[in-house]
C-alpha cells in the first residue's frame, strides 16, 4: 500500500486533522482495489483552484475539486486539490456538516483517481452513489 498525504494550505482551517482524510482516501483504493504509490491531497481556499481551473483546465469558474492523476499505468500516483472555501459553501447549501462535504469531496478525488469520470448523467449517477457508500457504509 502506498502513501497519502494531506497538507493543508487554507488558512482559516490549519487545525484540520490530517490522519482521519488520509484513512479515508486510502479505505477509497483499497475497497476499489486499486494499487497507489502515493497520493497528495492539497487543501486550499477558492482563489487557488480557480487559478488553478483556468491554468489546467480551461475553465473561468469556481469548482470544488481538481484531480491530477500523475501517470497513466501502474500504481496510482496522484493529487487531489480541494478548495475548503467551496466545500464550506456546498455544505451550507446541501445542509450537511463540512466535515460530510470535505469527506465526499475527498472521495470523489479518489474515484477520478481509480479511473471513474463525471461527464455524463451515468458516470454522475455512478460516482454518486460510489460516494454514499463510503460516507454512509452502513447504509444509513
Amino acid at each position: 500500500m502506498g502513501s497519502v498525504s494531506v497538507f493543508i494550505e487554507h488558512p482559516r482551517h490549519k487545525g484540520l486533522k490530517k490522519r482521519p482524510l488520509a484513512a479515508l482516501a486510502r479505505s477509497v483504493f483499497t475497497a476499489e482495489n486499486v494499487s497507489f504509490r502515493y497520493i497528495n491531497i492539497i487543501l486550499v481556499d477558492a482563489k487557488r483552484l480557480l487559478e488553478m481551473n483556468r491554468q489546467f483546465l480551461q475553465h473561468d469558474f469556481d469548482t470544488d475539486v481538481i484531480t491530477f492523476p500523475l501517470q497513466e499505468s501502474g500504481p496510482v500516483e496522484g493529487e487531489i486539490y480541494i478548495s475548503l472555501d467551496q466545500a464550506t459553501a456546498q455544505a451550507d447549501e446541501f445542509k450537511v456538516s463540512f466535515e460530510n462535504e470535505l469527506n465526499r469531496l475527498i472521495i470523489h478525488g479518489c474515484l477520478h483517481l481509480c479511473g471513474y469520470n463525471d461527464e455524463t448523467v451515468i458516470e454522475i449517477q455512478t460516482m454518486r452513489k460510489k460516494e454514499d457508500l463510503f460516507l454512509f457504509p452502513s447504509g444509513s
